[in-house]
């Protein structure tokens, strides 16, 4: 018995007589034939993946069992196969059945392979054989081949899977798939012999059947790699072979013109292929100005699915000749030199390239951004000349400060110090300058600042002592430039800033201010005085001073004469004066009608008393009349 190149089991056996002649001459040994033999034919898949060789299914032991016709068992033995064994010889005695006829007897063999475990991996037969003698002329006869079927485990696959489905890879390097068997069920059988092949061994090779491990050859192209059960169920996916990159070439982008500062209109692209000019993805190719300043908009690209990579170059701010390098290491023509060319825009307009955001009054703006461009809106960076920014639209009373006027740097002119004053809604700037069609900004908004100082904005007004000066004396927080802030609710506190006459404020004199605004309705001063002025204070804000105001005396309480008293000889006279106080004891400015209630004397207009020409003793009342008060004397 041998081991063939397809693992076919070729048995020869010698059939000994028991002493009747079948197949020959008698002779002292008794009557014999020659020629008992057969070929075991194992699954193709089997013998085409190198059979136990491949270690995909391993026997050690082969089970032959011969039957006589009558279904006696003629033979029932096992043979040893050692691993690594090329053959074996073996010489075996069948007992023929005593009526066997002379052409030889027909028997019924059954194979079975079997592993280190005792577990029949193939089967063969029953297949009927004839134990015949050999041809006229010499010889053997030719063996009964027996197909042989797989029996191990995952003998009932009916399918298998391979995982992914599909693959790329590029040539030289290997590859991997995996594949899984499964019953009519679908469910997994675990242990499954699976043999791995390619169909297309030109393009990518598997470099063992028992696993879906190869390598791609150096070929572009697409294989096919088989998946197959000793029970004939395959799967096939495809694996695409790339060729490596090979070498870089410009592929569009050069020889462009545009204007000096700005992005030139086409990428700069560039093609990395393989030596049969196929593009190639997946390689980084690095991008740098080499001459004339500007910038690239990527330093690096991949490669795509074409092998295409490219960025963008913005021109240097000076004219002529710019150029960009492309880089990929290790690729012929690396690297690929772009020569571009920058020219200078003619300014024709002025456009708003950063606007202005709301703002606080008083706070300059975030920086406003006027370029000057061609008609093409190309920036025009030999413009220099001078921009001036005014209001648009603007609240009633408002002024632009800061610096109004710039002169632009390469096309570009930035106003950094503009403030407005005012706040208010929708305004607008707008920028000019000789020659140039303007730009007008969107509109934005000014907010009031934070509260910095108090002003009066109800003076204080002459009053009358201990009375609540009308209006009531209003106070408002503004902020740096004038401009009510409805924020402040802070304390506010009135005080003296004059106090000519010593005199006490009356009234809340602490109120907290309501939207801004602190108003103290009850604030009186009890000493009449001129050119009193008030002050108004809180934590954090500038104070304010009020204008002048003067308090003078209530309405007319009282009035004194003076003297009291007075006693007078005959003609005699007396100058009697009057002093009229409010309720408070204020003075009150009067002038007096003087009366006399007696005999034998007269008062005059002016308060002389003259006494009568009669001696006696004579008693007079002297009364000094404002309105509705008096006051006497006698």
């Amino acid at each position: 018995m041998r081991r063939l190149a397809l693992l076919g089991l070729l048995f020869v056996a010698a059939i000994l007589s028991c002493g009747k002649d079948v197949t020959g001459p008698l002779s002292a040994a008794g009557r014999f034939v020659r020629g008992l033999s057969w070929e075991p034919i194992f699954p193709a898949a089997f013998q085409a993946a190198g059979g136990a060789g491949s270690g995909i299914v391993q026997f050690s032991r082969v089970h032959v069992v011969l039957h006589h016709a009558d279904g006696t068992v003629a033979l029932d033995t096992t043979i040893d196969f050692p691993a690594g064994a090329d053959s074996i010889t073996l010489d075996l005695t069948v007992k023929l059945l005593d009526n066997a006829p002379p052409s030889g007897e027909p028997m019924t063999l059954n194979l079975g392979y079997l592993n280190a475990a005792g577990d029949t991996v193939f089967k063969g037969g029953p297949v009927s054989v004839t134990a015949s003698p050999p041809p006229a002329g010499g010889g053997s006869n030719p063996p009964v081949q027996v197909p042989v079927s797989y029996t191990g485990s995952g003998a009932s696959a009916t399918s298998v899977v391979i995982s992914p489905r599909s693959g790329t890879v590029v040539s030289g390097a290997g590859f991997s798939f995996t594949a899984i068997a499964k019953d009519v069920n679908g469910v997994t059988l675990a242990g499954t012999p699976i043999i791995w092949n390619s169909l297309d061994p030109s393009i990518a090779t598997i470099t063992s059947a028992a696993a879906g491990n190869g390598l791609a050859q150096n070929q572009r192209g697409t294989a096919r790699i088989i998946a197959q059960l000793l029970t004939g169920p395959a799967d096939t996916v495809q694996l695409f072979v790339l060729l490596p990159a090979s070498n870089i070439v410009a592929q569009s982008g050069n020889g462009q013109f545009g204007v000096v500062g700005t992005n030139l209109a086409l990428p700069l692209v560039v093609k990395v292929a393989a030596t049969d000019g196929v593009g190639v993805a997946g390689t980084t190719v690095h991008f740098a100005v080499a001459t004339g300043g500007g910038s690239v908009g990527s330093a690096s690209a991949v490669s795509d699915a074409n092998g295409l990579a490219q960025t963008t170059f913005k021109l240097g701010t000076g004219t002529g000749a710019q150029t960009v390098t492309a880089t990929a290491a290790g690729l012929n023509n690396s690297p690929v030199t772009f020569i571009d060319t920058a020219q200078a825009a003619t300014a024709s307009k002025l456009v708003v390239t950063t606007q202005p955001v709301n703002g606080v009054a008083g706070i300059a703006l975030t920086p406003v951004v006027f370029t000057a461009e061609d008609n093409n809106g190309n920036i025009a960076t030999t413009f220099t000349g001078p921009v001036a920014v005014a209001f648009g639209t603007n609240t009633p009373g408002a002024t632009l400060s800061g610096t109004a006027t710039v002169n632009a740097v390469a096309g570009v002119a930035t106003f950094s110090t503009l403030a407005v004053n005012k706040n208010g809604t929708a305004y607008t700037l707008v920028a000019s300058s000789t020659g140039l069609t303007s730009a007008t900004t969107n509109a934005f908004d000014v907010v009031v600042g934070v509260p910095n100082k108090l002003v009066f904005t109800v003076q204080p007004t002459d009053a009358i002592v201990n009375v609540a000066m009308t209006p009531a004396i209003v106070a408002n927080a503004q902020d740096s430039q004038g401009n009510p802030t409805p924020s402040f609710t802070g304390a506010v506190t009135l005080g003296f800033a004059l106090n000519p006459s010593g005199a006490t404020l009356g009234g809340t004199l602490t109120v907290n201010a309501v939207a801004g605004v602190a108003t103290f309705n009850d604030i009186s001063l009890n000493k009449v005085g001129t050119g009193y002025t008030l002050t108004a204070a809180s934590t954090g804000l500038t104070g304010a001073t009020s204008s002048t105001f003067n308090v003078t005396a209530g309405p007319l309480a009282t009035i004194t004469v003076t003297p009291a008293s007075a006693t007078l000889t005959v003609s005699g006279t007396q100058q009697f004066t009057a002093v009229g106080k409010d309720a408070s004891g204020n003075v009150v400015a009067i002038t007096p009608t003087w009366s006399v209630a007696a005999s034998g004397g007269t008062i005059s207009s002016t308060g002389v008393f003259t006494a009568g020409t009669t001696p006696g003793t004579f008693t007079n009342t002297v009364t000094a009349t404002s309105g509705a008060i008096s006051g006497t004397a006698t």
